[in-house]
């Protein structure tokens, strides 16, 4: 069917088919335009999703996504994002497998929305009382590019989804822009999204919260998608930004500035913010962070088994808990590690 046909006009890329789990976890990754998704797993869902006056009779389930459009859109549109997506997919849960294993099978749900008017449907029908209790949806969802949504329990377990979805109004954005093989907004998005759901359950602690921690994967991701950072760095607990993050392609150069200049990591600082009130530097070594677990296969390891852990408890823990979950006696031992990490070479 066109929805499960991709075109060498949409995707004129080369693509990787070798042994992955060989490959990526490493310094040596596969670029991600060349991961390829396979397209058998791939199917089309017979019964559009309908949400109040809101209908998507375009949906496409992917293994790690249910990808859903409104009357306007395309196969090709939502293709994109299949073949994006997957590939971030097949990433992630290649060198973190609990991504996979901790999801129960439940995908996340994207929506892709030609204009403001499906997302104004959506919106009525989400506050009728049928978004999730822990938060309200956005009130720009009419007008932001990219949004979230929340769908209480009992919705999303019809249509095996997970907690959050993520909303994208296609007419916001150039066609040009959703035809990349890496579109940075998107695969930091749903990456974001990826990390909040699996770790959606996991309490706070007065001492510990992983937001920081996801967005750094975030960016992270969207630099290993893209190259480059593209999604605009708000940073409400500073009033300011640095001039390093604010360049997508200089946040390496950024935060090696802050730490030539006296800055040092903090493990306990990082998991005790609040992404909100994060400071610029908090997100540098986020970003920092993310590098240094994902550039060593025992860290990364040992990193997949830590969120496991803290899933059978249903806890965040202690940043102590954490520097142990990475084979670190101390944050101490941690931050000194990770601030020789950033003055080196490898983090470029």
């Amino acid at each position: 069917t066109p929805l499960l046909r991709l075109t060498a006009a949409v995707f004129a890329v080369s693509v990787f088919t070798g042994d992955l789990s060989a490959q990526i976890g490493g310094p040596k990754e596969v670029p991600f335009a060349m991961i390829k998704p396979d397209q058998a797993l791939w199917k089309k869902r017979m019964e559009p999703l309908k949400f109040g006056s809101a209908e998507y009779p375009l949906a496409l389930e992917t293994p790690g996504f249910l990808i859903a459009g409104d009357a306007k859109v395309t196969p090709q549109q939502v293709a994109a994002f299949a073949q994006e997506e997957e590939r971030l997919w097949m990433e992630t849960v290649e060198q973190l497998p609990v991504f996979k294993d901790g999801m129960g099978g439940k995908k996340l749900l994207l929506l892709l929305h030609s204009g403001s008017e499906q997302s104004t449907k959506l919106r009525i029908w989400a506050s009728e009382g049928n978004a999730g209790t822990k938060y309200s949806p956005a009130a720009s969802m009419a007008t932001s590019g990219i949004a979230y949504l929340n769908l209480r329990p009992e919705v999303r377990d019809q249509i095996g989804v997970q907690e959050v979805t993520r909303i994208f109004r296609l007419n916001a954005y150039p066609a040009a822009k959703m035809r990349r093989a890496a579109w940075p907004e998107r695969v930091h998005f749903v990456a974001s999204s990826l990390f909040g759901n699996l770790c959606w359950e996991l309490k706070k602690t007065e001492r510990a919260t992983w937001s920081t921690l996801r967005i750094g994967f975030a960016y992270f991701k969207e630099w290993r998608a893209a190259g480059k950072i593209e999604t605009e760095v708000r940073f409400s607990g500073s009033g300011k930004e640095i001039e390093g993050f604010r360049k997508g392609k200089s946040w390496f150069a950024g935060v090696k500035t802050v730490v030539k200049n006296g800055g040092k990591p903090s493990i306990v600082k990082l998991l005790t913010s609040e992404a909100d009130d994060a400071h610029p530097a908090d997100l540098g070594y986020a970003f920092a962070l993310m590098h240094f677990i994902h550039r060593d296969e025992a860290r990364l390891k040992a990193f997949d088994g830590h969120i496991r852990k803290r899933l059978e408890a249903k806890s965040v823990g202690t940043p102590a808990e954490f520097c142990e979950g990475l084979g670190f006696a101390t944050p101490e031992a941690l931050d000194t590690a990770l601030l020789t990490w950033i003055n080196g070479t490898d983090f470029r």
